[in-house]
Parts: C-alpha cells; structure tokens; sequence
C-alpha cells in the first residue's frame, strides 16, 4: 500500500465531508388556506395575483356558480347571482373585474362584467333576439376582449361578437350565413388581434379573420 501523508489525507478527508455531508433541509413553505368544501374548478388568478376567481356548486347537483377569494386566503365572494348557473369566462388586464356568462335563451342569459371582490354585475352583450340563445364565451389571451356565440338553438352558432372590455364596445364578426350554415370552429389569435372562424357544414366552409375590435 503506498504512503500517504498526513496532509493528504486530511485534504481527502474534508473532500468526503463536503461531497457526502449532510443534505440541505428543506424549508417548509408558507401556505395559506383559501377556501374548503365543495370541490372548486377553471381557476384564474388575476393578472396582479391579488385574487383566485372559480367556478363551483355548492352540491352535487346544484347550479355551478362564480366565486373569488383573495389570493392571501380569505372568505370567498359570490360574484355572479345567487342560484342561477354561471361561469367564469376570464379576469380582466387590469385585475378589477370577472367576466362570467349565463348561457341560454332568457332575460338571465348575458355576459357579465362584475368587481372581482364583489358587487353589481353589468351586462355586456348586445340584446339577444327573443328565440336566439347564448351559447358560449371565452377570452382573448391578453384579457381584453371576449368573444360569445349566438345560434337559433343551444348547439348552433350562428354569429361571433366580440366585447372591448375597456370601452365595453359589442361588435358582430361574422358575416350573415346561409340557411343550413353554422361556425363549425373558431379560435382568437395568440396576439389578440383577430378571431379565426369556420362557417358552413360538416362537408364545407369558408373560414375567415376579423379584427376583436370589428370593423
């Protein structure tokens, strides 16, 4: 076995202890309880990280509805009406408001801007014709427009607006269809300037682009 000094095997010595001493202990994170109960969904925090906006029913087959909670932990706000169904479309670019929809064919039906701790709702949708429904809604990527679905029947679209959130300006972006014609897809572009749609039938369709600001 060759020699080795003592100096060399102290510097081996303290080589092992650093490269197999004691792990780190990892810190425990501070976590902060914001709500319990009935299992929430389609969490959005707002762009400053200030509140959790969420869908949830109270039941198992109760009305889902719109809540938000501060994201510090907090009792959770009903932002959208007491026992009528809804859901959460987006939170605005500038963290005040929730958007939500009540899709169908009664007065309720709209989309609605609503203080994201709480307070009136405010309709945005332009009126909806008598046998028209409300169909769906979602946001652009940068929270600033949304666009809705309105057909003659709860599965058909048959038009697509767009809602300026800022000015809370409506405009219609599809053109007017032939009978037997529906959006058979539809999609906003990532920079939030256009809606791409599809309109026709299963066989065929035209699709085209339209600025979210309209025309």
């Amino acid at each position: 076995m060759p020699h080795r000094s003592p100096t060399l095997l102290l510097l081996l010595l303290i080589a092992g202890i650093l490269m197999c001493g004691i792990a780190p202990r990892a810190q425990a994170a501070s976590i902060a309880t914001l709500l319990s109960g009935p299992d929430p969904k389609a969490f959005e925090t707002t762009l400053d990280m200030a509140f959790v906006a969420f869908n949830r029913s109270q039941s198992a087959d109760g009305p889902t509805q719109v809540y938000s909670v501060p994201i510090g932990g907090g009792t959770p706000t009903l932002l959208s009406p007491a026992g009528l169904p809804a859901r959460l479309v987006t939170t605005t670019d500038d963290s005040q408001s929730a958007v939500y929809i009540v899709v169908g064919n009664t007065a309720s039906a709209g989309v609605y801007l609503v203080p994201i701790g709480g307070g009136a709702s405010v309709k945005l949708n332009a009126p909806l014709p008598a046998s028209d429904f409300l169909i769906d809604a979602y946001a652009s990527p940068n929270r600033r427009y949304v666009g809705y679905h309105v057909g003659h029947d709860k599965y058909s679209a048959a038009a697509i607006y767009s809602i300026a959130l800022d000015t809370r300006t409506v405009a219609r972006l599809t053109p007017l269809m032939a009978e037997g014609e529906t959006i058979v897809s539809r999609f906003i572009t990532p920079n939030s300037q256009y809606a791409v749609f599809a309109v026709g039938t299963t066989t065929a369709a035209t699709t085209y682009a339209a600025p979210l600001a309209g025309s």
